[in-house]
């Protein structure tokens, strides 16, 4: 039956189409992800003493995009990669108005995000320094109204006995809040 198979033909060209804009999309975020990553990271002293130079992201098939909001949102996570050490960046953006489609605002629009968490976790315990931290300048947080400050805990910090690494971090965020006056 002809109708059948057009329909047929049809269905599978659309599925088609869907995943391929759909990993067009990881792919394109991805690339402006990394490429603010990459710029942020070299305006960072400590992490490219802690990375080692020259340091470099993780090909785009090894990382995790995804988008909320009817696109409005993007999240990703990837690594960054240094001579001596590794770390993981998070990254949460809001885009601004324009196209409905986010690969058509990305490609034809004008493809400005405005980042909400821009985080990097360095290291790991096996592989000192260990630490987290924003790259977003302190006076973005300011902006937003954020009330959390950056918090780095690293191995040299003692962590008294009987205490968890988690009440450990808890109690340096309360201590950079008191620092700053919050």
């Amino acid at each position: 039956n002809p109708i059948v198979k057009h329909g047929i033909a049809v269905a599978l060209f659309g599925s088609a189409f869907f995943f391929l804009e759909d990993g067009m999309n990881d792919v394109v975020m991805y690339r402006i992800f990394s490429k603010k990553a990459l710029e942020l990271a070299r305006e960072n002293e400590q992490l490219q003493d802690d990375l080692g130079k020259p340091f470099h992201t993780q090909p785009w098939y090894e990382s995790k995009i995804g988008f909320s909001h009817y696109g409005m949102t993007a999240h990703g996570s990837f690594q960054l990669e240094g001579s001596k050490n590794s770390s993981l960046v998070k990254i949460m953006a809001v885009r601004k108005s324009g196209y409905y489609n986010t690969l058509f605002y990305n490609l034809v629009g004008p493809a400005e995000w405005d980042y909400q968490i821009f985080d990097v976790t360095v290291g790991s315990y096996k592989r000192p320094p260990f630490y987290r931290t924003s790259l977003l300048p302190k006076s973005q947080y300011a902006r937003k109204g954020l009330d959390r400050p950056i918090t780095t805990v690293k191995p040299q910090d003692k962590i008294p006995t009987g205490q968890t690494l988690h009440q450990h971090i808890q109690e340096a965020v309360a201590i950079n809040k008191e620092k700053l006056g919050q």
